[in-house]
C-alpha cells in the first residue's frame, strides 16, 4: 500500500489470503504495535489524512476513548490494506489509501462500492478484514471475552456441545467459534438485527476441516425471514483460524463468477 511509512512507525499490515482462487482478500492488524506507535509521539496521528479520508477522520474523532479510536483505526488499515491487494488482483487502479473511502451504510455495515463486499472486525489483540466479489462475512473474538451467561440466549446448548465434539474444543472454544460463525454470517447477508438473526441459525455439526451444518429455524426468530436472511448451509464456504486465546471465522458465499471477479454474485 503506498503510504509513508515514516508516518507509521513500528506498524506493520501483514496480508493473508490470496484471491486467485477464491476471490477473497483477507488482512491482518495487531493492535499493540499500533498502540505503542499512537503513544509514543505523534507521527502516527500527524499522518493518517495520509490514510483516511475527510469524512473518515471524522468518524475517528467521535470515539470519546483512545481504545475505542484505535480498534476502529486498526479495522479501517486492515481493511485497506485488503482492498489495495483485491484491485491489484482485478488489474485495477490502486487510489492512495486516503481515496478509498470506506462509508457506513445505515445498517452499520462498511460499504465502498456496488461491487466490492467488505467485513471488518476486531477484538482485543487484533482487527481484520476481508474483501470479495460475493457476499462475505469475517469476525473475530478472544475466547475469554464471552461469557456463558451473557449468550446464552443466542447459543443454544445442545450447539455448544455439538461443535466441542465435532472440533475437539472445550465449550468456552466452541461458544467462540459459533459467536463467531453467525456474527459472520451476519455480516454477509442478516437483515434487521442480530439477535433474532442469531437464535435462528443453529449448528448442528462442525467437524475439524468441514463446513459447519446449521438449520434455520424461523420460529426461533420469532418473526418470518427472507431466503436472503435465512442462508442455507450448502451455499457458504466456512474457514476458520486459531491461535492460543482466539478464534477468526470467515464466511463468503459459492458460486461466485470466476470469468468476470467484479460481477456481483447471483442472490
Amino acid at each position: 500500500m503506498r503510504s509513508d511509512s515514516a508516518r507509521l512507525p513500528e506498524v506493520s499490515l501483514s496480508r493473508h489470503g490470496d484471491p486467485a482462487e477464491a476471490g477473497v482478500v483477507c488482512a491482518s492488524l495487531p493492535l499493540a504495535p499500533l498502540r505503542e506507535a499512537w503513544q509514543a509521539d505523534g507521527r502516527l496521528a500527524a499522518g493518517l489524512p495520509s490514510w483516511l479520508c475527510a469524512d473518515e477522520m471524522g468518524l475517528l474523532a467521535q470515539f470519546p476513548v483512545q481504545k475505542r479510536q484505535l480498534e476502529w483505526l486498526a479495522g479501517r488499515l486492515a481493511a485497506k490494506q485488503a482492498l489495495s491487494h483485491y484491485r491489484n488482483w482485478l488489474d485495477a487502479a490502486v487510489p492512495h489509501p486516503a481515496g478509498m473511502a470506506i462509508q457506513r451504510q445505515p445498517d452499520g455495515r462498511p460499504f465502498v462500492d456496488e461491487r466490492t463486499y467488505l467485513s471488518i472486525s476486531h477484538n482485543r489483540c487484533q482487527a481484520v478484514a476481508a474483501v470479495a466479489n460475493c457476499p462475505v462475512g469475517i469476525d473475530v473474538e478472544s475466547f475469554d471475552a464471552l461469557q456463558a451467561g451473557s449468550i446464552a440466549d443466542l447459543l443454544a446448548e445442545q450447539e455448544v456441545v455439538a461443535v466441542a465434539a465435532g472440533q475437539g474444543c472445550d465449550r468456552s472454544q466452541a461458544r467462540t467459534l459459533i459467536w463467531c460463525l453467525k456474527e459472520a454470517l451476519f455480516k454477509a447477508c442478516g437483515q434487521r438485527a442480530f439477535v433474532p438473526f442469531a437464535r435462528a441459525i443453529q449448528i448442528l455439526d462442525w467437524p475439524q476441516g468441514k463446513v459447519p451444518l446449521w438449520r434455520v429455524d424461523s420460529r426461533a426468530a420469532g418473526q418470518a425471514w427472507t431466503e436472503e436472511a435465512a442462508p442455507a448451509c450448502d451455499h457458504w464456504q466456512v474457514e476458520t483460524a486459531w491461535t492460543e486465546t482466539s478464534a477468526q471465522v470467515l464466511v463468503y458465499r459459492q458460486g461466485r463468477p470466476g470469468a468476470d471477479p467484479i460481477k456481483r454474485a447471483e442472490e
